[in-house]
């Protein structure tokens, strides 16, 4: 599982219909999802792999794994 799964944006997003968090709260956590975001895209220079592993991401988090 990539270190982005385990984001506050994605663990909010998921829990967003049993708690109700400010859109500060949101806010935040998106911010901190792009950092992550940006500092990944800078550590993994094989674009193709960078590729596989966001399209994961994305399946992951599609299919609630």
């Amino acid at each position: 599982m990539s270190p982005l799964n385990n984001s506050r944006l994605f663990h909010l997003l998921v829990e967003s219909s049993q708690q109700h968090a400010t859109p500060a709260v949101y806010e935040q956590a998106y911010n901190e999802f792009v950092e992550q975001l940006i500092l990944y895209c800078k550590q993994e220079l094989n674009p193709r792999r960078r590729g596989f592993h966001l399209s994961n991401l994305l399946i992951e988090e599609l299919l609630g794994a």
